[in-house]
């Protein structure tokens, strides 16, 4: 098209863009308006015109071959802006019109009337006639323009209308599509009366099998334990909303999980019409909201279950204590009564009663501290000076040590501090250095060592032995409770909780606990903390 450098006039507004296209489905109803116009002005030409951004496009033509002109060939263009009828009695002659290109080619055309077309208040085209004879509008024809324009100009509203409802179907597709949902609908009789265009891509059933036929016959799926299936059609008859219903359905052949929505339609007299609804296949997300569920119901079993083993153990510990202190204050006693000194034999016997009672009770608080280190919170922490600590450790123990001929020593710097509860570490420390001593090989050797590490904020204490180490294969089991990798078959008495207790009281410092072996050589606890 031509018409660079022209522009509409003021008061006037090009078509907009929306209404191109549904205008252009519409040109045989403008072809009759144009018939109508030329029959009811008895004139040999006539135009439905609409103004586009660069040119005047004739929608209706009776008479006219041109479909569309540029600006600068437009009669209409000339005449506007405009209100009410627009006659030229000579266009040829016209000083509007004598550059018009139009008219340099119908120098015939000696006439031309037209109505303009509103639309939003504002002219978009007009509804014109010409003739090739000089004549004057009259006003049954005036009138007759006028009521065509005012057709066309509702006729514009209604498609324009059309063309909004019709943006936002495909809309409200575009965006179920891009949802994975699809759109259903069901008539008054709960009958499917329309599937959306991507019904058969997110389903693979085909909407032609559906439409006609009763829906709800696929049952519901339970979302409480205590719920029951029923029938989707037992939902339906209630005329109600619903929303997040999950049925099960096969989907590309499929079992699946869907979840269903749905708004109940009624008219102003409260008549029910139907449902409209959407639906979506939410099998994945389902099935990982179970796992999720699930996984929680036996994280709170085994919470649970775990306070229940933590209650009977505390209740049966403090239950044993009673009678063993009886036991051990009576062997005690009879150890120590010299009015009546026990006869060898039996002074054997009590002897190991009174070993046996110590153990149980060792065993006893073992277990009290453990089911207190299970539900206590974290004690504050604070620097404790690891030099002192460790030499207490080793002093309480030098008996122990000496008994059994292990040669034990501290390698400490001084001045190392670790962020740290005194108590706890100290408890650890003896744990881990009995251990030392007690599975370690005649003549042996322990060592404590200590060192730091300000990159890492850390400090590590090393228990070293030079036992009989432990074999890979039992290296899985070092922390399992009441374990104790086979040396229940020895002499070595012991409950299989120290390592146990002593990973916990650290790990409630904020620090951790890892051991290395060699089998016949020996094992290395490391003791890991915050430095201050």
């Amino acid at each position: 098209m031509g018409g660079r450098g022209v522009s509409l006039p003021f008061g006037s507004a090009a078509l907009p863009e929306r209404l191109r296209l549904g205008a252009q489905h519409q040109l045989p109803a403008f072809e009759r308006v144009a018939h109508l116009a030329a029959r009811a002005t008895a004139s040999p030409m006539a135009l439905v015109t609409l103004l586009t951004g660069d040119g005047q496009w004739n929608v209706g033509r009776y008479g006219v071959d041109d479909a569309e002109l540029p600006l600068n060939s437009s009669i209409c263009q000339r005449v506007l802006p405009a209100e009410g009828l627009q006659q030229v009695a000579d266009p040829a002659t016209d000083a509007r019109m004598v550059t018009l290109e139009l008219i340099a080619s119908l120098r015939e055309v000696r006439f031309y009337a037209g109505q303009p077309i509103l639309f939003r208040g504002r002219t978009v085209g007009m509804v014109c006639v010409l003739d090739t004879r000089e004549r004057r509008i009259d006003p049954d024809d005036a009138q007759a323009l006028h009521d065509l324009a005012t057709i066309v100009a509702e006729h514009l509203e209604t498609l324009d209308q059309q063309v909004m409802t019709e943006l936002e179907r495909q809309r409200a597709e575009h965006f179920a599509s891009a949802s994975g949902d699809w759109f259903w609908e069901l008539d008054a009789e709960l009958r499917y009366a329309w599937l959306s265009p991507n019904f058969e891509a997110a389903t693979g059933l085909e909407p032609s099998a559906l439409i006609g036929r009763p829906a709800g016959r696929i049952r519901t799926v339970p979302q409480l334990l205590t719920e029951e299936p029923a029938p989707v059609q037992h939902l339906l008859e209630r005329h109600e909303d619903f929303f997040g219903v999950l049925v099960e359905a096969r989907l590309h052949g499929e079992p699946r999980l869907v979840k269903l929505n749905g708004l109940a339609l009624h008219d102003d007299d409260g008549r029910f019409l139907g449902y409209r609804g959407t639906g979506r296949d939410v099998t994945e997300f389902t099935s990982a909201v179970r796992a999720a569920e699930r996984e929680a119901l036996q994280r709170e079993s085994a919470e649970k279950s775990a306070e229940a083993k933590s209650a009977f153990l505390s209740r049966a510990s403090h239950e044993l204590r009673t009678p063993l202190n009886a036991i051990i204050g009576f062997t005690q006693l009879m150890q120590l009564n010299r009015d009546e000194p026990l006869p060898p034999r039996l002074r054997e016997q009590v002897a190991l009663v009174a070993q046996a009672s110590d153990h149980l009770l060792a065993l006893v608080n073992d277990v009290l501290d453990l089911s207190r280190l299970e539900h206590t919170p974290p004690t504050q922490t604070e620097p404790v000076a690891l030099e002192g600590l460790v030499g207490d450790v080793l002093a309480l123990l030098q008996v122990d040590a000496a008994r059994r001929d292990v040669h034990v020593q501290a390698e400490v710097p001084v001045g190392l501090h670790a962020q740290a509860v005194p108590h706890d570490l100290r408890r650890a420390l003896l744990n881990l250095v009995s251990n030392a001593i007690k599975y370690n090989r005649e003549g042996g050797q322990v060592t404590v060592s200590a060192l730091s590490d300000p990159l890492a904020g850390r400090v590590q204490l090393a228990v070293r032995d030079t036992g009989i180490g432990i074999a890979p294969e039992a290296m899985g089991q070092l922390f399992q409770p009441f374990n104790r990798l086979g040396a229940q078959k020895t002499s070595v008495q012991g409950s299989g909780l120290g390592l146990v207790i002593s990973r916990a009281l650290v790990r409630g410092m904020g620090g951790d606990l890892r051991v290395e072996s060699v089998p016949g050589r020996g094992t290395t606890v490391w003791l890991e903390l915050p430095t201050p």
